[in-house]
């Protein structure tokens, strides 16, 4: 039921203009974490892959199956990326002094812009199209 309802938006965002060029819509392929070993490995089964969000590039907001927002959150935008620059956006958590990096390759030649968003001890990537 939750990912129709994700997909069902995710049709009706384009039509409405509302996040138009300014959005990223983002598929992860591969999640790593950090061993105990200080070696970053790929997670047991596949947890995470295929998950999907959006990211408005004006807040750095990620909505759907990975989601950066909250009542205690700040987001910020490191970069707003263009043909010659990542976009980059960090988010900190005032409660739990945590913090998240979402990361995508616009200038990338391809289509789909790679990406990595660093949440707690995970790594995850895959790639993204622009809206």
């Amino acid at each position: 039921m939750k990912l129709r309802c994700i997909f069902t938006l995710l049709f009706l965002l384009p039509s409405s203009g509302l996040y138009a060029e300014g959005t990223y819509d983002c598929t992860v392929k591969k999640v790593l974490s950090l061993s105990d070993e200080g070696f970053i490995e790929k997670t047991d089964g596949n947890y995470g892959v295929g998950k999907r969000f959006i990211v408005d590039k004006s807040t750095g907001v990620m909505q759907g199956q990975l989601s950066n927002n909250g009542p205690f959150v700040k987001l910020e935008i490191l970069n707003d990326g263009n043909a010659m620059q990542s976009f980059a956006a960090i988010t900190k958590n005032r409660s739990t002094r945590l913090a998240s990096y979402i990361y995508v390759q616009e200038f990338s030649k391809n289509n789909l812009k790679p990406f990595f968003y660093v949440d707690l001890h995970l790594i995850y990537s895959g790639t993204c199209s622009s809206l």
